[in-house]
Parts: structure tokens; C-alpha cells; sequence
């Protein structure tokens, strides 16, 4: 999951930049799938896959809203976003039952979380708008050759030499100078909660398609 903003003011110190991942993935978090008057079957313009399928097959009938604090519902942009959100209650479950069949499944997310090494970025630049800046979350730094660092100044003909640094996207001119912040994702921010209960699901997601094909080659 990657969080990307452009902004145009300076860069102050301190953990400010965790707010705005938090308040995304509290939105996330605030999902909810309820079912509603049955809706024109979703017809996508490309194959699914199989996890698609099953969640499609899993929640037919159901529409998928987004529930905000303060009690209003928020219906789906597009059939895209349907399915997305279909996607992630399967997940869910695949989550849920892997955690009830596994007490060491909450131990293994976390090890697995903790060998990625989240951490959020922020970079600041110059162009010819003035001072420019962007933050977004690195769910996994484990390879992009950091090295522990938490300040890192970088050309940006170099960017390739850490690949996460440009997930967020790129706006930058041959020839520029980017000033980069890391801050490790603690076990204690917000953020971690929810870091885990999405390497959870990706967990459980793995195994249950690995154990689909197993038994189809058996």
C-alpha cells in the first residue's frame, strides 16, 4: 500500500507525516460490506483472478459501502472499487481463519512486518515552483538498500539505486537534488496496527492460494 501527496512547503521536523498515513488507513480500516438490493452483475473488462473470483462468489448479492465517523455511507466510485473492496473482506476472512486454526499466526505476521522494516518517507526538492515536498509509507524497505538511514541526500539520476524511493512517483528534472527523511514505523504508531492486519492478510491470501494449487496438483 503506497500514500502519495505533492506539496509546496518546506519540511518541519518530527513525526508530522504520520497523521495524514494514519487518517488513510483509518479509512481503510472503516470498511464495511453489507448487503443490499441485489445490482447488475459486475462485468470487468479483463479476466479475475482467482482471489477476485472467490470474493466476487463469496459476497454476490452484497454491495460494499464506506462508513465514515460520523454515521454516513459512501458508495463505491466505480465496479472497480467494488471488487477492490470485496477483495479486502475476503482477505479478511482469510485472516480471521487463519489467526482461529494458528495461535502463532499473529507472531508470524509480526516477524514478517518486522523483516520488512516499514518506514515513511518524506522528500523535498526544488523545481521552478519552489520548495516541493512529498511523504508516502514504504511497506517494505527490507530491499531497497537504506541501510538503517534516516537522512539521505540523492541526485536524482542515483534514485534507482533505492527502487522504494520512487513509488511514490516521480516529478522530478534530470538534475535535481532530492533531500530525503525516514522514519521507521514504530511498533507503538497507529500506523503498525495497520501495517500488521494488512501483512496478515496478504499472509493468509499466500497460503490459501498455495494450498488451492497443491491440491490441484496432488
Amino acid at each position: 500500500m503506497t500514500h502519495a501527496a505533492s506539496k509546496s512547503r518546506k519540511w518541519r521536523s518530527g513525526r508530522w507525516l504520520i497523521a495524514g498515513a494514519v487518517a488513510i488507513t483509518a479509512a481503510f480500516a472503516a470498511l464495511a460490506l453489507l448487503t443490499r438490493p441485489d445490482e447488475p452483475a459486475l462485468q470487468p473488462q479483463r479476466a479475475l483472478s482467482r482471489i477476485e473470483q472467490e470474493a466476487s462468489a463469496r459476497f454476490a448479492g452484497s454491495r460494499p459501502y464506506v462508513s465514515l465517523p460520523d454515521g454516513r455511507r459512501l458508495d463505491p466510485i466505480s465496479q472497480g472499487h467494488v471488487l477492490q473492496m470485496k477483495v479486502n473482506a475476503y482477505q479478511r476472512l482469510l485472516a480471521d481463519e487463519a489467526e482461529q486454526r494458528d495461535p502463532t499466526f499473529h507472531l508470524k505476521a509480526e516477524a514478517e512486518l518486522e523483516r520488512r522494516r516499514p518506514i515513511e518517507a518524506g522528500i523535498e526538492w526544488n523545481d521552478v515552483t519552489g520548495n516541493r515536498e512529498m511523504d508516502f509509507t514504504i511497506e517494505d524497505s527490507s530491499t531497497c538498500g537504506l541501510d538503517g538511514r534516516t537522512e539521505l541526500s540523492v541526485a536524482v539520476e542515483d534514485v534507482t539505486r533505492y527502487p522504494c524511493l520512487a513509488q511514490g512517483g516521480q516529478f522530478w528534472e534530470p538534475g535535481t537534488r532530492l533531500t530525503v527523511h525516514l522514519t521507521p514505523v514504530a511498533r507503538d504508531d497507529r500506523l503498525w496496527t495497520e501495517l500488521l492486519s494488512s501483512t496478515k492478510k496478504a499472509l493468509a491470501t499466500a497460503a490459501h492460494l498455495a494450498s488451492g494449487e497443491a491440491s490441484q496438483g496432488s
